[in-house]
């Protein structure tokens, strides 16, 4: 071994460098995080533009990832690396489920089968009068437990979408299926190399 010659460096792998895919990545943090303090702090109509955002933001990242299979390499600087894709898979779930959540308080025609009040923000008391509800944290904790129950396909069937809610229900199941399929190819390439 010669002396004189330096060790090679170490260098990063250039997926962790690529300025796309810490793009990506804040995009995910900011879907989320709106979604989330939009559900914490009673900003239900204003979160509800985070759903719109999130699956045209699937969209595109479709888009982008069908151009980049016929060929295109240039589009794999427009794609995050797998690492980032996973964690914004996450992140993406985190923002559709919080802000449906929000949007189906908002709307308050979820209702318990028991026959329990509906899931919303205000509670009629008597003619013409609101009240704020008196345990709001149940209220939130019953819309992202209907929420998360739609996302995933379950339905328990303790809680109905009635009216205009079933139109939401329909729309979550929508995104739902977008992140399906965003998710699968990136999971199976994740997989394929795994060592």
């Amino acid at each position: 071994m010669d002396c004189s010659t330096p060790p090679p460096r170490q260098v990063p792998p250039a997926c962790y460098k690529d300025l796309a895919s810490w793009a990506h990545l804040v995009v995910g943090l900011l879907l989320a995080g709106v979604g989330g303090f939009g559900l914490m702090f009673s900003c239900y109509r204003g979160s509800s533009l985070v759903a719109d955002a999130a699956d045209l933001y699937v969209v595109l990242l479709l888009v982008a990832a069908a151009i980049r299979s016929d060929g295109c390499v240039k589009m794999s600087k427009f794609l995050p690396s797998r690492l980032f894709g996973l964690l914004l898979l996450v992140l993406l779930f985190v923002a559709l489920v919080t802000s449906f959540a929000s949007k189906f308080i908002a709307n308050g025609h979820v209702c318990n089968s028991t026959g329990t009040p509906c899931i919303t923000a205000t509670m009629r008391e008597g003619a013409g009068s609101t009240r704020q509800s008196p345990i709001l944290s149940h209220v939130r904790r019953d819309g992202l437990y209907f929420s998360l129950v739609t996302i995933t396909t379950v339905g328990y069937g303790d809680y109905t979408a009635t009216c205009d809610a079933r139109w939401l229900v329909m729309w979550e199941l929508c995104s739902g299926a977008l992140l399906l399929v965003l998710a699968l190819p990136l999971l199976i390439s994740r997989m394929a190399t795994w060592q």
